[in-house]
């Protein structure tokens, strides 16, 4: 199946996106699960983002005639590696922040940022549980980056949202997102710390939560774990108040998703039980089951 053809079937393949107008921000190819790992490419409202793995693989002028056709966007960005902050190949750089929904919320992204808009796209479940199970929590959102679990979790009526990450610059695009939300917050609720740190002081000073969320990332870009995640999911448990929840995202491909799951309760030595399971949406396919995101979340009795 040549490249147009791939685009055609996951065009298809995302049609309740297309028609939700409360959401305008997805993933509109997949390569790594569509048939070409060459090329991803991502919405965000009226511009895409055409991301290069393989730059020698791809027709541009094929790709972008294709949503033409189709979206007719006002802006493409095209980015070669992780750390490229791309160029424009169609229309103007956008004004900053450039707005986007998901579910009828709102989000800032900048298109032009390395290596990711602010706003990561395969979460979107994640986002639409908290909804449904925050309500009336003291939450804490754990390697918070620009917010958005966050901003979910309050639309659900979450009591209270304290982001914790250890870039302050992100925690600034956090507190946007939620004020273009309309939701009050003060500078209580960010906090510019190493998340295992604010975890260990947070214990040592009884402060209990109602929910927690645990988004690690995989790796720094030297290959190295920044943490041991068992000592987090720790520390991470004896934060909790009884019947609250920590919702954890496994997101390192390739991984045992089992083999995780009996980590994290062999770590937490507390009773816990697992409440539910997810994985990315239709615009995040996978073949393999160990390269799909994993989000689960675990009650304390």
């Amino acid at each position: 199946m040549v490249l147009m053809e791939k685009l055609a079937a996951a065009w298809a393949r995302r049609e309740s996106l297309h028609g939700d107008s409360n959401t305008t921000a997805y993933r509109l190819f997949h390569g790594h699960g569509e048939g070409d790992s060459a090329l991803n490419v991502d919405r965000f409202g009226e511009a895409l983002v055409l991301w290069l793995r393989r730059p020698e693989m791809v027709d541009l002028s094929a790709v972008t005639a294709f949503y033409q056709a189709r979206l007719g966007p006002e802006v493409i960005v095209v980015k070669e590696g992780a750390r490229d902050p791309g160029r424009l190949l169609l229309g103007s750089e956008p004004e900053a922040p450039l707005i986007v929904t998901e579910d009828g919320l709102s989000y800032a992204v900048d298109l032009l940022a390395a290596q990711n808009a602010g706003f990561f796209l395969d979460a979107r479940p994640a986002r639409q549980w908290l909804r449904c199970n925050s309500q009336d929590r003291r939450i804490a959102n754990l390697f918070a980056y620009t917010g958005s679990l966050g901003v979910a979790a309050r639309a659900g009526g979450a009591r209270s949202i304290e982001h914790v990450d250890l870039q302050s610059g992100q925690l600034k695009r956090a507190r946007l997102n939620h004020h273009i939300n309309a939701q009050p917050v003060d500078d209580r609720d960010f906090q510019a710390m190493e998340v295992g740190r604010w975890l260990r002081i947070a214990v040592k000073k009884g402060r209990r939560f109602d929910g927690l969320i645990l988004d690690p990332p995989p790796r720094t870009p030297h290959g190295r774990a920044r943490f041991r995640r068992e000592s987090l999911y720790r520390w991470g448990a004896q934060a909790l108040n009884s019947g609250g929840w920590m919702l954890i995202f496994f997101n390192r491909r390739g991984a045992d998703r089992e083999a995780e799951g009996r980590a994290f309760l062999e770590s937490v030595d507390l009773p816990m039980e697992q409440i539910w399971q997810g994985t990315s949406g239709v615009d995040f396919p996978e073949e393999a089951p160990g390269d799909r995101l994993s989000l689960v979340a675990y009650a304390r009795p």
